[in-house]
């Protein structure tokens, strides 16, 4: 039975392709100056095991979740918060979670084999890095061969991994009825398959991808396009907050689903 989780990942303005020396409020990127997700888009992270296509990537564990139980079927909508907002950066499908420690010879095996070992260049060309380790190159390395099998500590097939170009800006209202979505990069929220389509739907039209369509038709949902005006809607750069606010509920109108919140 698919799992549906929205996790909070680092910020990133470099499309998640290497660090971008995002300065953190928070957790292991505010004391170490980067993120281990910083890579999650980068092609080296994709890998051929048994004639089948796979996405390597990471994000921090689900706490007590059932990950084990459910290989395969976990679906993560990662998203960032910054500048005031939340958005939508990357949805992937059927993830199998590595970070389970009968699991570290896979994560191992991954490492090597990606050379992810050699990634310490990305992050220490950075200035913010620097600073956070005094200048201390060895200080630096010791940390980074002590963390550097956790970078791929989850895995997709590549065929269900999606990352838009342009962050899709959330509204955590519509999606679990609260003001916010949480910001610990530990923490998580476990949703409804209502929720995961609503988070599904907020993307344009403009957006979606045959990956984002793979995906959707893999969810163990009926998928309910009302939020696709409204995403257009606020996707619009040419129309201003006020008159968005003003065409979002004529947009809802036309659909007769009646709205529901999940928490």
């Amino acid at each position: 039975m698919p799992r549906y989780y929205l996790k909070p990942v680092f910020w990133n303005t470099q499309g998640y392709q290497k660090p971008s020396g995002v300065r953190a409020t928070g957790g292991y990127p505010l004391e170490h100056g980067y993120g281990h997700e910083e890579w999650n888009n980068a092609t080296f992270m994709n890998f051929e095991d048994r004639g089948n296509r796979f996405k390597a990537f990471h994000s921090e564990g689900l706490g007590n979740a059932p990950v084990d139980e459910n290989d395969g079927q976990i679906f993560l909508f990662l998203y960032a918060s910054h500048n005031g907002v939340q958005q939508l950066v990357g949805a992937i499908g059927k993830a199998t979670c590595l970070a389970l420690e009968s699991r570290k010879p896979a994560r191992e095996k991954l490492v090597q084999r990606l050379g992810i070992q050699s990634l310490w260049r990305d992050a220490w060309d950075l200035q913010i890095v620097r600073e956070r380790h005094h200048n201390n190159k060895r200080a630096f390395m010791l940390l980074w061969n002590r963390d550097v099998n956790w970078i791929p500590n989850w895995k997709c097939p590549e065929a269900l991994f999606f990352w838009p170009q342009t962050p899709i800006t959330l509204d955590p209202m519509r999606i679990t009825g609260k003001r916010r979505l949480l910001n610990e990069f530990k923490s998580y929220t476990e949703i409804g398959p209502d929720a995961a389509s609503r988070v599904m739907a907020s993307v344009p039209a403009e957006a979606r991808t045959n990956v984002w369509s793979r995906i959707r038709d893999e969810m163990d949902v009926s998928f309910e396009d009302e939020d696709a005006d409204v995403a257009d809607i606020r996707a619009d750069t040419r129309v201003g907050e006020t008159t968005k606010q003003a065409l979002i509920p004529t947009a809802l109108s036309f659909h007769l689903c009646p709205f529901s919140r999940s928490n």
